[in-house]
């Protein structure tokens, strides 16, 4: 693997003989036109040259670092590479199984893949990912995630780096994790999934009552398909994480229906600029709607702003110790030399940015949570014995009074491996992260060595699915995290070298231990009272859209006998 002895590739060759026999073709019949034809002849050379002489440079002479395996079959085109296969994996939202299916066809853990001559190293070896992400941490591949700054502000923490970067990050890190946040955080959904009046609730107890009367009725039984209507969990769980994440920043509820759906059109909006070059000038409907997202926004901090401060002026509201994010972020802008430097439209930006990365990643996890915990009901047991154990309470306790907080949470291991199974089958950005070395990088596993402005990508799904860090990869298997005797403790040891889904290293994801709280609370919340199972659905796939998201499933919810 890795290895610059590689012979090199048919396609590569292929690419420049059809590139020499087109301009061989053409050159002709244009010079024969004059000094226009000339002119275009040239031209049509050095487009070419320009288009096919990296990957014959690369591949076939050896000139730039290493020579990686690219995936053999069919989908590699000459001069296009696999551009049009890419297109297609963005179009069906299965960005990361083609990544899957790319190292399998290359036979190796880290390999290249070409795009109308440029190159891209996947790095999907444990121990180079680790390496890459926390020992050495290059730039953000800044080109690809461009397009995202257009909603407010080119300056905002994703696209930002060096001390910029290091000094914002370290200011919003804080408030994120601190113990008061994290246990509002749990209230918040104790609340909203355990509470009779929170809509997460509301909606089991109906899901219920539904399955109940038609089990009553003898229209169905809850394994058949006649019995109530099954329950989706799509908009529960995103109205859910985005209540969470908001009562994070600002402390208030969610305003109303128009902030939701302009949080959920930012996503779609980016994406569609992201695929297209020079968004202004190619997709500038979709660029101006997303200004108009952004507009929305600023707006809306403004407001937060001016409230907190009135609140600061009639002592209704002491940002000592601060209480929230946006106690955070006025402190620092009223700090001539703080992170902001006073610049309120970063700080806006800021603002949804937590708020898009806080609900969307955390609400498909719950999902896909959900989802295999109806597939698997003995893990339904096995997490509500241990709830029980640990919480001490009987099972007439209503959810809503349970004593979950994050130091319970921590006392139930069998939770949190069904988490990190839950979380390596389904990693909440799926693609992961891509980065631009600035200097050479040589890797560790095979001394492989990558030049400098090289696009790199680490591919989340395809490390958290490797054969050789976790024994039968896609199968759900949470007593890999639970070992028993010295092989078992070794195979964890491993795992736990590749599980980095929320990253790791300076820039790994500061919601992390937020999002894992929501997460554990939610399920514990809502198995107390029922029990779950797949009604439709199947077979569920994943939509890889920057976040992996399930396809449409409904589950039966019965309440548990002794629940309240």
């Amino acid at each position: 693997m890795g290895s610059a002895t590689l012979p090199p590739r048919p396609v590569a060759a292929a690419a420049i003989a059809a590139a020499a026999a087109t301009a061989c073709f053409a050159a002709p019949i244009l010079l024969g036109c004059g000094r226009v034809g000339a002119a275009l002849a040239a031209i049509l050379a050095a487009s070419l040259t320009a288009v096919t002489w990296p990957r014959f440079a690369t591949d076939t002479l050896g000139l730039h670092g290493t020579i990686f395996p690219v995936p053999a079959g069919p989908g590699d085109w000459p001069i296009l590479g696999r551009a049009a296969q890419f297109k297609s994996a963005v179009t069906s939202r299965s960005l990361c199984l083609v990544y899957a299916g790319w190292r399998v066809a290359a036979g190796a853990r880290n390999f290249a893949v070409w795009t109308a001559g440029t190159r891209r190293i996947w790095v999907t070896h444990p121990e180079d990912v680790r390496y890459v992400m926390a020992r050495v941490n290059p730039p953000r591949d800044v080109k690809l995630l461009a397009p995202m700054g257009l909603v407010i502000s080119p300056n905002m923490l994703l696209l930002t780096a060096g001390e910029s970067h290091t000094r914002t990050r370290r200011l919003l890190q804080g408030p994120l994790n601190t113990d008061a946040v994290l246990a509002m955080a749990v209230r918040v959904v104790l609340a909203d999934v355990g509470g009779a009046t929170g809509r997460f609730g509301a909606a089991l107890a109906a899901a219920a009552g539904r399955e109940a009367a038609a089990a009553d009725d003898e229209v169905g039984s809850t394994d058949g398909p006649g019995g109530g209507s099954p329950l989706r969990f799509e908009d529960l769980c995103e109205q859910l994480t985005l209540s969470v994440i908001h009562q994070v920043l600002v402390s208030a509820p969610v305003p109303d229906q128009v902030f939701v759906d302009k949080i959920h059109s930012a996503l779609p909006l980016t994406m569609a600029a992201m695929g297209v070059p020079a968004p202004k000038l190619l997709a500038r409907r979709a660029v101006a709607r997303l200004r108009a997202v952004g507009e929305y926004f600023i707006a809306s901090y403004t407001n937060h702003e001016v409230a907190r401060r009135a609140a600061y002026a009639d002592g209704s509201w002491n940002p000592n110790p601060p209480k929230d994010v946006l106690d955070v972020l006025l402190a620092d802008i009223d700090e001539p030399k703080g992170a902001y430097r006073g610049d309120r439209i970063r700080s806006a930006a800021d603002f949804m940015l937590f708020l898009s990365a806080g609900y969307d990643t955390t609400a498909h996890s719950i999902e896909w949570g959900i989802l295999t915990l109806c597939r698997h009901p003995e893990a339904q047991d096995r997490v509500l014995t241990e709830a029980r154990d640990v919480l001490g309470c009987p099972p007439t306790t209503a959810a809503a009074d349970l004593p979950i907080t994050p130091t319970t949470l921590a006392r139930m291991p069998i939770l949190h491996a069904v988490w990190k199974e839950v979380i390596r089958l389904y990693p909440p950005t799926a693609g992961g992260p891509s980065r631009r070395p600035v200097a050479n990088l040589t890797l560790p596993s095979d001394g492989s060595v990558i030049p400098a402005g090289t696009a790199i990508k680490l591919s989340q799904y395809v490390v958290l699915h490797d054969e050789e860090a976790y024994p039968d990869p896609y199968a759900f298997r949470p007593d890999r995290w639970l070992p028993t005797d010295a092989a078992g403790r070794a195979a964890a040891k491993a795992a736990e070298v590749a599980w980095a889904p929320f990253g790791t290293g300076p820039v790994s994801c500061p919601g992390r231990r937020l999002s894992e709280l929501e997460w554990k609370t939610t399920v514990v919340c809502t198995l107390w009272g029922y029990r779950l199972g797949l009604a439709w659905g199947e077979p569920v796939r994943g939509l890889d859209l920057v976040t992996l998201r399930p396809t449409p499933f409904g589950v039966r919810v019965t309440r548990r006998s002794a629940a309240p």
